[in-house]
């Protein structure tokens, strides 16, 4: 799954960095992933969400390597314009494996792993 380039990431508010990196994203409703996505009441489509763990997971962490697969996908809760979202990473670089969290509070909204070729 390549990174996208032409959507516009959401804007950081926060970012800090421990076992996880964690970034505060603010969900501009103006923004590009909302177009379409359900005009009546619109949400962050998944793809985009893996989108923006993939390239803050590579912002954080630097080069990920090459995508091999999604696992463990959940999608909890609807996430929609206005919301201040906490994304949480942890990066397994021997394994491969970029794990995310999406949340608002307490409560999660998504989470899943990627997986990504390991180096030789």
């Amino acid at each position: 799954m390549p990174a996208s380039r032409t959507n516009p990431l959401p804007r950081v508010t926060d970012r800090q960095s421990g076992e996880e990196e964690l970034f505060v994203l603010v969900l501009d409703p103006e923004d590009l992933c909302f177009q379409g996505h359900f005009p009546d009441s619109p949400i962050v489509p998944g793809v985009m969400q893996l989108d923006w763990a993939i390239r803050f997971g590579q912002e954080a962490f630097g080069p990920l390597g090459d995508f091999q697969g999604i696992s463990a996908l959940k999608f909890m809760d609807l996430t929609r314009p206005g919301e201040r979202v906490e994304l949480y990473l942890r990066f397994d670089r021997p394994a491969g494996r970029l794990g995310f969290r999406y949340q608002v509070g307490a409560g999660r909204k998504s989470t899943g792993f990627v997986q990504f070729s390991v180096p030789d």
